[in-house]
């Protein structure tokens, strides 16, 4: 059950960016780790951890999306034209 919304919560962090929700998914993989067997559900670990993997990196290490002011130069509001 834990490991099941680790994973739903693993995509969630993935898609949209947000911090917490990779804690919380690496939070209930661990839980789910912890109370089963290592030989009975060998994939599904594998594949829950490298979704929160995955959702690390994306948020902690890939450089952010461009924002709307992506293209506008730092304090361009300020400047004059000559």
């Amino acid at each position: 059950m834990y490991q099941f919304f680790s994973v739903l919560i693993g995509m969630y962090a993935f898609m949209f960016r947000t911090k917490w929700a990779c804690w919380m998914a690496l939070f209930f993989f661990y839980t789910s780790s912890i109370n089963t067997k290592l030989d009975s559900r060998l994939q599904q670990i594998f594949t829950g951890l490298s979704i929160i993997l995955i959702s690390f990196v994306n948020i902690y290490l890939a450089p952010a999306p461009p924002g709307p002011d992506a293209g506008k130069a730092p304090h361009a509001e300020f400047q004059d034209d000559v």
